[in-house]
């Protein structure tokens, strides 16, 4: 910026000294005044005169006084943008570090997440084999239920076809059907197991007159 403001300034001075100096040859050079008596030209004073001094010097402190306000202004100026920059990169840097501590979060979330949801699998399958093996468990109770039921099922019905034939004996031998109750007998002889302790006995008794009978 000196070296910009410097040319102008150097021109300037250098008109103002051209001025400075064409102003005492036009002097020189004007027209005498008719007097009777002409008067000695008077020497040319060597070097520069006070006056022009003063003016060269104010002039050079001009200058000097707005190449310093300009500098100054720049400089302000500069330092306005500096802080403007540092600014932006403090909020730049507040971003990142957020950011930052956003994204930890976020993988320490992530990371918890998907330990619970480990535990929560394992849970699951530790809870589905045990209810497998309740299934399992019921199932077989449940055949073994089957199984009791269809034998007595069969006990009950074998149990009361030995009473049908027990009772069907007692009739045909109070009605002297002698065909009827060797039939019975014979067929009762498989099933008397079935018959509980009244029953068992009314057949030994059947058995005996059988036997007196014969």
């Amino acid at each position: 910026m000196k070296r910009k403001n410097g040319k102008p300034g150097q021109e300037l001075l250098e008109k103002v000294e051209q001025l400075i100096e064409e102003k005492p040859k036009q002097d020189a050079q004007a027209p005498e005044s008719p007097t009777p008596e002409a008067s000695p030209p008077e020497a040319e004073k060597p070097g520069r005169s006070p006056r022009r001094e003063r003016a060269l010097l104010t002039y050079i402190s001009l200058l000097f006084g707005v190449s310093f306000v300009l500098v100054l202004l720049s400089f302000l100026l500069q330092q306005q943008d500096i802080s403007e920059l540092n600014q932006s990169a403090s909020s730049a840097l507040a971003k990142a570090e957020q950011l930052q501590d956003n994204n930890r979060e976020l993988t320490q979330t992530n990371q918890d997440l998907q330990t619970q949801l480990a535990d929560l699998q394992a849970q699951l399958e530790s809870e589905s084999a045990i209810a497998k093996e309740e299934l399992e468990t019921a199932n077989r109770q449940i055949d073994s239920l089957e199984e009791e039921l269809t034998q007595t099922q069969a006990q009950t019905e074998q149990q009361q076809e030995a009473y049908e034939l027990l009772c069907s004996a007692l009739l045909a031998l109070s009605e002297e059907r002698t065909e009827d109750f060797q039939r019975d007998m014979t067929a009762l002889a498989a099933l008397a197991d079935m018959l509980d302790s009244q029953g068992k006995a009314v057949y030994q008794q059947l058995l005996a007159a059988t036997a007196a009978e014969s």
